[in-house]
């Protein structure tokens, strides 16, 4: 049976209506991340559960509702566990969901402090700060390796290992935004996403991020890479740094270092919640 899907008022996070709480065991949120227009963002869905079911049950729900990208979580007694699905794979993290996560526990966030994701220790934390939520991550070092080890068709300034990914830099956004992936063959590389990022003059900088070995050939919305973006861009930097990512819808994010963390936010509109209907198969086991 499909999810019963209630609309509410659209709001944007960090001014949300005073009577909002927090998911109960069964709901979810559906939500648009990082662009204030709604159908420019990443869609995201947030599910709340009461318990882990098993893998194979998780991977399925999310066909029920279009492939879109989900978030499940599990909250009790203040611990919290979070897992991301893209279609059916499960995916080490995903930051536009996490984010999502953050607006939807704003209720129950104390402002200014952090709240690690008890399965991701030392990786992944939330925050509120007046309001607004974010999502914090340990700052990666990058280890600089040969231009010339990853060929992808455009002449390459700097490329560097960032852990899960490559970080690779060109000279300019004119190239950033021709490049086509199509024509790379990057499921052939060794990480699994390719960040391509180039100075610009509307932001700190300028990216796009494409990882085919996690199904996605190129991603809208990259939270994730944030923390690799900054450990080059903004080196020396503890203001506030915005980064655009130029996969054609305005997705703008912005980012500062906190606490020898990178930190980081953005639009997002939640526009439908849901609860799951009974008899679903398997899913209700765990709420």
């Amino acid at each position: 049976m499909p999810p019963d899907v209630a609309m509410v008022s659209l709001y944007q996070s960090g001014n949300e209506p005073a009577a909002e709480k927090i998911l109960s065991p069964g709901e979810f949120a559906w939500c648009s991340v990082f662009s204030p227009r709604l159908v420019d963002g990443n869609q995201s869905i947030v599910i709340r559960l009461g318990s882990w079911p098993d893998t194979a049950t998780l991977a399925t729900f999310p066909s029920l509702l279009g492939d879109t990208e989900t978030c499940f979580f599990v909250l009790n007694d203040q611990q919290l566990e979070m897992r991301w699905f893209a279609g059916n794979r499960e995916v080490p993290l995903c930051g536009h969901c996490a984010l999502a996560a953050c607006s939807v526990l704003l209720p129950v966030l104390q402002d200014g402090a952090l709240l690690e994701v008890a399965n991701l220790p030392g990786r992944l934390w939330l925050s509120s700060h007046d309001g607004v939520p974010y999502i914090h991550f340990k700052e990666p070092l990058l280890k600089e390796i040969p231009a010339e080890k990853v060929q992808i068709g455009v002449p390459l300034t700097k490329a560097f290992d960032a852990g899960r990914d490559y970080l690779l830099i060109v000279k300019s956004d004119e190239i950033l935004k021709g490049f086509d992936p199509g024509k790379a063959s990057l499921d052939r590389l060794e990480k699994i996403g390719c960040i391509l990022s180039s100075p610009t003059d509307s932001a700190t900088a300028a990216f796009r991020f494409f990882a085919p070995r996690a199904g996605i050939p190129e991603d809208r919305a990259s939270g994730s890479v944030i923390p690799a973006l900054m450990a080059y861009w903004a080196q020396e930097e503890y203001g506030k740094c915005e980064f655009s990512q130029e996969s054609g819808h305005g997705i703008r994010m912005q980012a500062r270092r906190v606490d020898n963390k990178i930190a980081l936010t953005g639009s997002v509109l939640r526009f439908a919640t849901g609860k799951i209907s009974p008899g679903v198969s398997g899913i209700l086991d765990s709420l």
